[in-house]
């Protein structure tokens, strides 16, 4: 059992709901995209990668029959398909000749994951990606791989599968609070993180993220696709984690007592991308502590 199931079991639970208190300002963002090693990769929905795409297809086919392309919401298809294979795609890309068809350039990008992944995960892949290229035509998802450096959520607003709704408010949200319950406990506790967003102006699509610095290890975290971006309103953002060294892989390090710094972050885009459409619009940050 690897270290992703037994020490970050991260759920994300985002629930709307009413609240006032007297507003904190969000510390200004000094790191990069993701500089975390990520544990235990979250669910962008809460629907599986095989549900989404599933749907998407029913979808299409949908829209086929209808001819009103603009009904189609690939958008959590979109991200989710190339977050896992866009380096894969760009592998492809930049390696040979163009590639004249979608179904050659998915095809190729998810067989270079043969071995690494179950055969039922890369046909999931492979359908997505078809979907998600078919949409946007061969060349210019082609060239939008090219330019995204890496970032998903970027390639899919410029293919307007995503929202772009750029907020321009010196303020656009706050997190008004922070709390680790417990605060305290033994090593092989659960901790629930919760961190209390208000939005004040609509987004494109965004993400939160979270970090965990634990005593003396490697930062780890995770994040989650806001596909439809931020609403005006207030967020709970609820995560849970994990602080145990059983079960653990050998080659992890293992956890630490001590204090654990967390920060959690909700942006429009990707968090720390240098591409247009993206901003952190808070960020909030607190600790736990681990006992013997």
């Amino acid at each position: 059992m690897n270290r992703s199931s037994i020490l970050l079991l991260i759920v994300a639970l985002l629930a709307f709901c009413t609240f006032s208190s007297t507003a904190a300002t969000a510390a200004v963002p000094k790191k990069s995209a993701h500089p975390f090693r990520s544990y235990s990769k979250l669910k962008i929905t809460p629907k599986t990668l095989k549900d989404i795409v599933t749907e998407a297809t029913a979808q299409k086919l949908s829209v086929v029959a209808a001819k009103d392309k603009a009904q189609l919401d690939l958008c959590p298809t979109c991200v989710q398909v190339t977050d896992q294979i866009i380096s894969n795609l760009l592998n492809v890309i930049l390696s040979g000749p163009v590639i004249g068809s979608c179904n050659k350039l998915c095809s190729l990008a998810v067989n270079e994951l043969v071995g690494k992944l179950p055969d039922s995960a890369l046909q999931i892949l492979d359908v997505g990606c078809q979907l998600v290229c078919d949409y946007v035509g061969v060349n210019e998802f082609s060239k939008l791989v090219e330019m995204a450096d890496l970032d998903p959520i970027w390639l899919c607003q410029e293919a307007r599968l995503c929202t772009i709704h750029d907020c321009t408010a010196k303020t656009c949200a706050q997190f008004v609070q922070f709390r680790a319950i417990p605060a305290s406990a033994p090593m092989g506790s659960t901790f629930q993180l919760v961190g209390v967003l208000q939005v004040f102006n609509q987004t494109g699509t965004g993400e939160q993220i979270i970090e965990i610095d634990p005593a003396g290890g490697m930062p780890l975290g995770d994040g989650e696709l806001m596909p439809a971006g931020w609403a005006p309103g207030v967020y709970n953002l609820n995560w849970q984690v994990q602080i145990s060294n059983e079960g653990q892989d050998p080659d992890d390090p293992p956890f630490e007592p001590g204090v654990y710094q967390v920060g959690m972050a909700a942006c429009e885009g990707q968090c720390g991308s240098k591409h247009s459409h993206t901003r952190t619009l808070a960020e909030v940050f607190g600790q736990f502590t681990v006992t013997d």
